[in-house]
């Protein structure tokens, strides 16, 4: 039979946990509810970057053994959209357009509108036209 103990400490790490996932979605909650629309677009869009950057791979003592750290390469393009600057990091589309700085290209991106007016925009994907 488990002792008291045992069972508070279940308790607790249990009540920690529900609490963590409150806590944690709680600010997409308060966004999601200021959200007027939501719409999809496609405009014009202009690369201003692309590079290539790795993270991770790193040596760490666990115990008394060292591990390596998997790595994970990132790579990017940069597109800027009415003044601001949007990061895609996508393999595929790092290879196509990698060698394109300056170039215009189409996007499709979600427009999103808040209450108080603010509209931001979330690249999904730039494609050349043809």
């Amino acid at each position: 039979m488990k002792s008291f103990m045992e069972n508070y400490l279940f308790g607790v790490m249990v009540f920690s946990f529900f609490a963590a996932i409150i806590i944690f979605n709680i600010p997409n909650f308060i966004s999601n509810k200021n959200i007027t629309s939501k719409e999809n677009i496609v405009d014009t869009v202009q690369i201003v970057d692309s590079y290539e950057n790795t993270t991770g791979g790193t040596m760490t003592l666990v115990g008394k053994a060292l591990v390596r750290t998997p790595s994970t390469t990132h790579y990017n393009i940069v597109v800027k959209y009415k003044g601001k600057e949007h990061k895609i990091d996508n393999y595929d589309t790092y290879k196509q357009f990698k060698d394109k700085k300056g170039q215009n290209v189409k996007a499709m991106m979600k427009k999103i509108t808040y209450k108080d007016k603010e509209i931001k925009y979330e690249i999904k994907n730039i494609y050349e036209e043809n």
